[in-house]
């Protein structure tokens, strides 16, 4: 049932703050949750130098990498007393007015949280390194990564993208401090705490690659145990509870009411998931992100890894309803933007093509050629390559073809940066867009949108967002290579900020979490649900009049095993 009208203001409004990884930003959406105001600013990660006190001998100083936290904060307060200001200005008329403050954040990073201080030494940034020597000790203490992977649903990644090494250098780092520590929290509760004074983790941060959370006991894992550090975490909940309200302090500063309330908060990338969710009704569904990381992200009933999953960057995400979402990253974009470039460098100029048009007439035969000779570009030209392909990059000609020449033989292998001769760089980016659309295909093979063999599917709506949503050709290919699936593009500004905002109107629109979920989930049949069609944007994909692309990506990823590195 949702609260009563009468204990409601008539407007209410929700603050998002929305802290990426450089850019700080804090939207204002009103109740039908449309953007009247954002304001941000960049506050890129600082360096500092910190001496640890050992106890013995005088310590070399460590060079740190930050999060210019002190800075954010001072920030944000003036942005929350203008966006109050704001509110009450546009709601003049009416008889009461109502705040909400949804915080969301990237990922991969913590608050040591003080008994006497707020902050009792700096947030660390995911991109400082550990030595090799303290990441064998990492995992000698904590487990393989194998057995860490299987149980945590969590890949091991450089620098501190797993949040306990960022606990574990800390302790290391800071051990002068450490008893002054009286919670450790994921970077999306640490806002919140600041503004109400209570302390609870967010289950879709500490479920993101930290190593912190055990996937198969749905707790956190052994390893909170095996860094003495499951005495500072707080209670986990979900991202759709409320945290709790202003502390009277804040309310000073920021001129919000003390009744504000405060949103749990949650992870950006799980945070413009809720959009779909709630667009859809549904989970039955997959969202491509595109942009210099490829990112499926895949809303699942369970946790499953295949023997060939492990060691891979193959994860699990947790969505803002406790549910695990399988995600899998692959470098497109990197490798898109270094091949094309060669290719650039090679002709002497970029190819004149239109890629925001479906393929016609000649650009559509050039394509069906390549395919019926199985012409194939293999990927790892970055050196990352695409994870599990760990192919060595260069060209498969299986039949030679006027376009790219005839040597008179019926197959032909051209080692990178080597190109085949007599070509040009149009015959070579449509050999790249058919090279990534396969990549994007096995994603999300692995991912489990389509069946291995690809000759059956679970019919999961595909929806390609970012960057390449705008390269129609790309797009065209993807959906070839998916009859099954219906394959759209989706577009929502601000989807972060969105998501967060959804979660903060079905909240407060709600009486309960569990029936702010069904609000989320059902599909516009509750009072708290919100008519999305202005804010997102699907369009409807055709596949490429194209014969035979199915078989060409097996045939792809069949050359990639046989030239494994």
């Amino acid at each position: 049932m949702a609260t009563s009208s009468s204990t409601q203001p008539q407007s209410r409004f929700h603050i998002v703050i929305d802290i990426g990884k450089t850019n700080k930003k804090v939207l204002v959406f009103d109740s039908g949750l449309h953007v009247i105001s954002s304001v941000s600013r960049a506050f890129p990660e600082v360096q500092r130098q910190y001496t640890p006190c050992n106890g013995g001998g005088a310590p070399a100083p460590v060079d740190i990498v930050c999060e210019d936290v002190e800075a954010v904060m001072p920030w944000l307060q003036e942005r929350l007393r203008e966006a109050g200001a704001l509110c009450r200005s546009a709601s003049a008329t009416s008889h009461g007015v109502g705040f909400t403050v949804a915080v969301t954040t990237h990922g991969a990073t913590f608050a040591a949280v003080g008994k006497d201080v707020l902050l009792p030494f700096p947030v660390l940034s995911y991109t400082q390194q550990m030595s090799e020597e303290q990441n064998n000790e990492f995992y000698n203490l904590c487990g393989t990564a194998e057995v860490l992977h299987a149980t945590t649903a969590t890949p091991p990644y450089g620098s501190l993208l797993n949040m306990a090494k960022g606990m574990f250098l800390a302790q290391k780092i800071f051990r002068d401090k450490w008893e002054g520590v009286k919670y450790l929290i994921p970077y999306s509760s640490f806002f919140g705490y600041w503004l109400t004074g209570v302390a609870a983790c967010d289950k879709t941060a500490v479920g993101c690659h930290t190593y912190l959370w055990d996937y198969q006991k749905d707790c956190w894992s052994s390893v909170t145990k095996s860094l003495g550090i499951a005495h500072l975490l707080p209670q986990v909940k979900t991202s759709v509870e409320k945290l709790g309200t202003l502390q009277p302090s804040i309310a000073r500063l920021t001129g919000l009411p003390e009744d504000t309330v405060v949103m749990m908060g949650v992870h950006d990338s799980n945070a413009s998931l809720v959009p779909y969710f709630s667009s859809l009704g549904g989970t039955n569904f997959a969202v491509n992100s595109s942009g210099t990381w490829g990112v499926i992200m895949k809303p699942s009933k369970s946790v499953e890894f295949a023997s060939c999953d492990i060691g891979e960057l193959i994860l699990y995400n947790m969505s803002v309803f406790g549910k695990p979402v399988r995600t899998i990253s692959f470098p497109a974009g990197m490798e898109f933007s270094a091949v094309s470039q060669a290719f650039k460098t090679k002709f002497d100029g970029a190819a004149d093509i239109d890629f925001s048009v479906p393929l016609s007439g000649k650009e559509l035969s050039l394509y069906q050629s390549l395919i019926d000779s199985n012409s194939f570009l293999l990927p790892g030209v970055t050196g990352t390559g695409i994870h599990f392909w760990h192919c060595k990059p260069g060209f498969v000609l299986e039949h030679t073809t006027p376009i790219f020449g005839s040597s008179g033989s019926s197959q032909e292998t051209i080692e990178w940066p080597s190109i085949p001769g007599g070509t040009d760089i149009v015959s070579c980016m449509a050999l790249l867009r058919l090279s990534v659309a396969v990549q994007t295909y096995e994603a999300l093979i692995r991912s489990g949108v389509v069946t291995t063999g690809g000759s059956k599917s679970a019919n999961t709506a595909v929806f390609v967002e970012g960057g390449f949503k705008n390269d129609l050709i790309y797009c065209s290919l993807l959906a070839a290579l998916l009859p099954h699936n219906a394959v759209s593009t989706s577009a929502a500004p601000e989807a972060t900020a969105l998501g967060s905002a959804l979660l903060a109107h079905a909240a407060t629109a709600t009486a309960t979490p569990e029936e702010a979920t069904q609000s989320l989930c059902g599909g516009g049949r509750s009072p708290a649900s919100i008519d999305l069609r202005s804010h997102m944007q699907f369009t409807t994909i055709q596949p490429a009049a194209l014969t035979g692309l199915p078989n060409y990506g097996q045939r792809m990823l069949f050359w990639a095993s046989q030239r494994r590195v």
